[in-house]
């Protein structure tokens, strides 16, 4: 780590973002760097991540809106690496299938279910996405911004002999309150679950208000060994 990724530190220290602490000559780990940034939201160690990895956070915005157009997803569009520009959206629909392409990744998909990590200069990190994990239900990553309100990501994984054979992923945009949000996520995801017993099912809820999170949710589940 370098004097830049101090900078970073006290530049989202000012924003009132999310961060974890940072010191020159440090080493993380890209590993590491993903449990900060995606266990933590931490908004100073994604954006070292992505220079590292990518050259720039333009670079990297490219990579990803590329992607997104490769992926047919054309509700969302990436402005930033942290989420926090208002110019960074999406819809339920898209991040339900962000979602289940990220849980495919073993790597990210063991991430997601840790409740905790060790990091340097940090130490002991919590998972913030974990804290209504329940029922099977397994929270992928909790957001908020102003113009967003709190969101939600949440996954059902279902097992069969050891192995993993299906799973769902739910998404609950502009709710009031994250306790709320996840306890949608997961009538969303028994709604969808109890619709079809078959590999790949769909369903879709409108909270119209109904719920105390007023956003859509969204709910898909598929077979992870296929695309």
């Amino acid at each position: 780590l370098t004097e830049e990724d101090v900078e970073l530190y006290n530049k989202y220290i000012s924003m009132g973002g999310v961060v974890v602490p940072v010191e020159v000559g440090a080493q993380i780990s890209l590993h590491q760097a993903l449990q900060a940034s995606m266990m933590m939201s931490a908004n100073n160690i994604t954006d070292t991540m992505v220079k590292s990895v990518f050259g720039s956070v333009d670079e990297y915005v490219t990579y990803a809106n590329d992607m997104l157009r490769d992926m047919d997803l054309r509700e969302t569009a990436v402005a930033d690496a942290t989420g926090f520009s208002p110019f960074s959206v999406s819809t339920a629909k898209n991040m339900t299938i962000l979602g289940h392409k990220y849980m495919q990744n073993p790597v990210l998909r063991e991430i997601t279910m840790q409740e905790e990590a060790v990091i340097p200069v940090a130490g002991l990190i919590k998972n913030h996405n974990s804290f209504a994990n329940e029922d099977g239900t397994v929270g992928i990553k909790i957001g908020y911004t102003d113009e967003a309100r709190r969101t939600y990501m949440a996954a059902d994984v279902d097992y069969d002999d050891g192995s993993i054979d299906g799973i769902s992923i739910a998404v609950v945009l502009g709710a009031e309150d994250f306790r709320s949000a996840a306890k949608d996520a997961r009538a969303i995801l028994k709604a969808g679950n109890s619709n079809s017993s078959n590999g790949n099912r769909n369903s879709n809820s409108n909270n119209n208000g109904n719920n105390s999170s007023n956003g859509i949710g969204n709910q898909h589940r598929a077979n992870p060994n296929r695309p």
